[in-house]
């Protein structure tokens, strides 16, 4: 009926938390945690990216479960220092990190996970600084006009997580200052395995690993996890839904009217 319908990022975001608003009494009746929103979320990340030059130590977040600046374990031998049990790394910036297979020696695997921030000038902006958004710019490629696709490799992740630590050996994951990339693959195994919703596993991290702060798009994507752990509950109870945010944005197109 009206083909310029397009709510900005924010307002469909703000739509695919009304969604789950209405879920509400269905998840207090079944015992579900959540829903979380994205404000809430900002508050306890706080509204300013940390600078790259943060200065946590490497942390175990969890029993088992690590993560660092990339500086601080860059070779065999400061990843030992950090924990000699540590069997898996997850790297999830290859385009900055040299980290693959073999890196770290023969008894330590390499998950490389291929994925972008938010760009320089994005960056910046949430940083609190000048910045000039070159996104207008036709030679720019995709991947670097917006932060990846996290999502899409939650599922593989955790599961490698999980395979480690039930086999006794630590796990650490990384991007280059492990402030948004890392995190949210952290806070997506949090959510996963021990049924958290986004606001507590934010909490759990941050009370750990003060740098964590996952980009506007990783935040809106573990959003959309949540409703997506929801599911069994919701088919249940035919509630329908959950939508997202892709989704949604296919069927307005990408492109402002």
């Amino acid at each position: 009926k009206w083909s310029a319908t397009w709510p900005c990022d924010r307002f469909l975001m703000q739509l695919l938390e009304y969604e789950r608003d209405l879920w509400q009494p269905v998840l207090v009746a079944n015992a579900v945690p959540g829903p979380s929103n994205f404000e809430e979320a900002r508050e306890l990340t706080g509204w300013q990216r940390p600078a790259h030059d943060h200065g946590c130590p490497p942390v175990e977040v969890v029993p088992g479960l690590w993560t660092a600046h990339y500086r601080d374990i860059d070779s065999a031998a400061k990843l030992l220092a950090v924990s000699p049990n540590i069997h898996l790394v997850v790297n999830t910036a290859t385009c900055q990190c040299e980290a693959r297979a073999g890196f770290f020696g023969d008894t330590v695997r390499v998950l490389a996970i291929d994925l972008e921030d938010d760009p320089d000038e994005r960056k910046k902006f949430d940083a609190g600084k000048e910045a000039t958004s070159r996104c207008a710019e036709e030679g720019v490629p995709l991947a670097k006009r917006c932060a990846g696709d996290a999502g899409k490799d939650f599922g593989r992740v955790s599961a490698a997580i999980e395979q480690t630590l039930a086999s006794g050996g630590a796990v650490l994951v990384h991007c280059y200052a492990s402030i948004s990339r890392s995190a949210v693959f952290i806070l997506a195994y949090l959510m996963q395995s021990q049924g958290l919703s986004v606001l507590e596993a934010l909490k759990a991290m941050k009370a750990k690993w003060s740098a964590t702060w996952p980009c506007d798009r990783f935040l809106m994507q573990l959003l959309e996890y949540e409703r997506d752990l929801w599911q069994p509950v919701l088919v249940a109870n035919a509630v329908p839904g959950p939508s997202n945010f892709e989704e949604a944005r296919e069927l307005t197109g990408w492109q402002r009217p």
